[in-house]
């Protein structure tokens, strides 16, 4: 998985390239589980067909704090 940012108050992972069945089973696992667990200021989470956004209610603190929380 490739976290990257997407703008100063979200983050997108990236879980891999292409569009096929699987991928997107993995992707929307992912965003099941992350909003599953309700973390504080996270607004959305948003699956597409092989990766996930996740949004926060303000800007991100430190890229490398969300990066330890999601792997």
């Amino acid at each position: 998985m490739v976290i990257s940012p997407l703008g100063d108050s979200a983050l997108w992972l990236r879980l891999g390239d292409g569009v096929d069945a699987a991928l997107t089973a993995r992707a929307r696992a992912l965003a099941d589980d992350l909003a599953a667990r309700s973390w504080p200021g996270v607004t959305d989470v948003v699956p597409a067909f092989g990766s996930v956004a996740v949004y926060f209610d303000r800007p991100l603190a430190s890229l490398a704090e969300w990066e330890q929380e999601l792997t």
